[in-house]
């Protein structure tokens, strides 16, 4: 009897695993070649560099987000000839195969933070999205659905902000300067 119990378990196991829907993540994939542009650092040293680039190596993370969750790994981008393109992974969407969804593709500079959110909570730009796309994720045994639909974008400028000291110091100098006429 415990025998049949657990292959019932397993067997439901697998078939509920099988049902999963399945997206190609990837934004050179068949028809679709979007490639993501980096604008520049306008940080301080120009940790990334200064002028407009693609996204390349290990300084820019990707990741997609279903129904406006991250879901799977962030991944690299591709350096060289490659750059502004990803290494195409099958992602598990968590719904249903066959369920329309939104998704989106998340991309930000690796040094913000190892997710998606931590680079937009600093507040300094270096992150960008695509447009949402509805797709339906397939079940296996069938081949992922693609992101069809999707266009290049870019990862936001990354301006300093001026501090409080030199606002109040060019706040003085304009008070001086009016005082004077």
């Amino acid at each position: 009897m415990t025998k049949l119990f657990v292959a019932s378990a397993a067997l439901l196991a697998a078939c509920s695993s099988f049902g999963q829907g399945l997206i190609t993540f990837g934004n050179r994939v068949g028809s679709i070649n979007a490639p993501v542009t980096f604008l520049g650092d306008q940080r301080p040293g120009n940790p990334l560099g200064a002028g407009a680039s693609l996204a390349s190596g290990a300084n820019f993370l990707a990741q997609l987000a279903v129904n406006g969750t991250p879901v799977g790994t962030p991944v690299q981008f591709r350096t060289g000839a490659a750059a502004g393109y990803l290494s195409n992974t099958v992602v598990d969407a968590g719904v249903a195969g066959g369920t329309s969804v939104t998704v989106t593709m998340l991309a930000w500079a690796a040094d913000l933070g190892a997710t998606y959110a931590q680079a937009v909570a600093r507040g300094i730009g270096g992150h960008g999205t695509s447009g949402n796309l509805t797709i339906s994720p397939i079940a296996p045994p069938g081949t992922p659905a693609d992101l069809v639909g999707l266009q290049p974008f870019n990862i936001s400028v990354i301006v300093p902000e001026p501090g409080v000291a030199t606002l109040g110091l060019l706040g003085a100098g304009l008070l001086l300067f009016r005082r004077k006429k």
